[in-house]
């Protein structure tokens, strides 16, 4: 069975089942160009570069596979079975790890065939964009924006967005913000494009540059 969106690389289609199996087919025949079978199945989107495909597993790993022909490059294991989507964004990975927090990965690590962790973060929910030295990553259930600092995974700020019922980014790197609200109303707002504030410095009053004060209720 699948349960997640297929993701298109390319001219390859990707598709995890969750009867322990992950397939690649060329999108213009459907013809089966690789299958790698797993101990598990898989409940995530697969995420993808012009190299390699991505897999959050419920085997409690996240695969790296080669893209062309399925060979493991890597395979990093946790704690957790894993059900959150990785995200393939700029020169970083990036998985939400129950008991881990958001977990930054090195997509194409040298010699080290168990993965390479770059931080691990607090922050809630699934990077969804970035923006120059920033990351946004989205946690629907709470409704809560978090602003991460890409190179250390340090939480710049956080926002509760209380009515907003589905939010999506026009483009994976600095795309702006689309919201829609529980009446139906969409709103589009602009990531900052500032550098992220030193450690030591007060955190940003937004996580975007206009936010609506009804729409958005920073915490």
């Amino acid at each position: 069975n699948i349960v997640a969106p297929v993701t298109i690389a390319g001219h390859i289609v990707l598709v995890g089942s969750t009867s322990r199996a992950v397939y690649a087919l060329d999108a213009a025949t459907a013809e089966i160009l690789w299958t790698r079978r797993l101990t598990a199945g898989v409940e995530a989107k697969i995420a993808a570069d012009d190299r390699a495909c991505f897999v959050a597993g419920i085997d409690q790993s996240v695969w790296a596979f080669d893209l062309s022909n399925g060979r493991v490059l890597w395979q990093h294991f946790t704690s957790s079975p894993l059900r959150n989507p990785p995200s393939r964004i700029g020169d970083g990975l990036y998985v939400q790890i129950p008991g881990e927090g958001l977990v930054s990965f090195n997509p194409a690590p040298r010699d080290k065939p168990d993965g390479e962790v770059r931080w691990r973060s607090n922050a809630a929910g699934d990077v969804v964009s970035a923006s120059g030295n920033r990351l946004y990553a989205w946690e629907a259930r709470s409704r809560t924006m978090s602003v991460v600092d890409a190179a250390s995974g340090r939480v710049i700020h956080e926002s509760r967005i209380p009515n907003a019922v589905q939010l999506q980014f026009t483009a994976p790197v600095d795309g702006d913000m689309l919201l829609m609200g529980a009446a139906g109303r969409v709103e589009s707002l602009a990531p900052s494009r500032r550098p992220a504030p030193a450690a030591h410095a007060a955190p940003a009053t937004s996580a975007v540059e206009a936010t609506a004060s009804a729409s958005a209720d920073p915490t």
